[in-house]
């Protein structure tokens, strides 16, 4: 009996060693285990960086499919990298040559969180910033829900309304107004200098003075500042469907040199379209709103 009970133990003791030795070789050779070692690529950088940036089923996918180091290794630090993500990223890149491999990368994930995010973005990069993307992306209308952003903002026939907007938009081409002989501090779209210019030759020379007595009160204004003058009731036009904000519009007044501020208004308004301006009038606007938009694109933009 005794030698029965020691056998027994006896047993027991070797089992159990079995198993320490088993687990203790297990556990060296997992911790000896190259998740690489499939990978055919050699580099001890890369393989650093992917050892310590990709989870196990971020690196069985690049060893699934052969990625190489080299198609998303300078990305792989950035903060949100997502080693599925990366023909999205090297397209960005070719589209947004003026953002950082961050901020690729964090545009990226950010559109890919919305609906649709990335043919979204896709369609618009060709017209609109990055910044301006996702100010949409984020914000859509706050004043006219149902609006759609324009595809082509800066168009000297964009037409903005209710249903078309162009978000915080900030137009290309903007110029001082001091091109046009003006007092600087006032920018417009360069399309517009060459015909105010004009425009203000030919009131000259019937008004006499410097454009006849013209001055050109407001330009181009940002969103920002719109929100603020819209919530004041300063402006009938909302952000985004302000014509001002597009570059292509002005507020005019006369003096009285040279005759009336009266007869130079009916003037102007009788001429403008030589030059490619149209007259909108707007609620509470307290000056003559001209809008550029070139001869071609008049009737349009009237309609509009």
């Amino acid at each position: 009996m005794i030698l029965r009970d020691q056998d027994m133990r006896n047993r027991a003791i070797t089992v159990i060693i079995i198993i320490a030795i088993f687990l203790l070789a297990f556990f060296r050779m997992n911790t000896r285990f190259d998740r690489l070692s499939r990978y055919p690529y050699q580099d001890k950088r890369a393989r650093e960086l992917i050892n310590e940036y990709l989870d196990d089923d971020a690196v069985n996918y690049i060893i699934e499919y052969a990625i190489e180091p080299n198609y998303f290794i300078d990305l792989i630090e950035a903060p949100g990298f997502n080693i599925y993500h990366v023909e999205y990223y090297r397209t960005l890149e070719r589209e947004i040559t003026y953002l950082t491999k961050n901020e690729i990368v964090a545009f990226a994930e950010e559109t890919l969180t919305y609906e649709n995010g990335q043919e979204t973005a896709m369609s618009l990069l060709s017209a609109y910033s990055a910044n301006e993307i996702l100010f949409w992306m984020r914000n859509g209308d706050p004043y006219y829900p149902q609006a759609e952003l324009v595809d082509v903002p800066d168009s000297l026939a964009v037409v903005l309304n209710d249903q078309n907007t162009i978000a915080n938009r900030i137009p290309l081409g903007l110029v001082d107004i001091s091109e046009a002989g003006f007092e600087e501090g006032i920018q417009v779209r360069t399309e517009m200098v060459n015909d105010l210019t004009h425009m203000c030759d030919l009131l000259g020379s019937v008004y006499g003075g410097s454009c006849g007595g013209m001055n050109i009160e407001n330009g181009y204004v940002s969103y920002n500042d719109l929100e603020k003058a819209y919530q004041a009731g300063e402006t009938a036009a909302a952000p985004g469907h302000n014509e001002h904000q597009t570059g292509l519009a002005i507020d005019v007044s006369f003096n009285d040199v040279g005759g009336s501020s009266e007869d130079k208004t009916a003037w102007l308004l009788e001429n403008i379209e030589q030059f490619g301006f149209i007259r909108r009038v707007y609620a509470n606007e307290p000056y003559i709103h001209l809008r550029y938009c070139g001869k071609a694109n008049i009737d349009r933009v009237k309609k509009g």
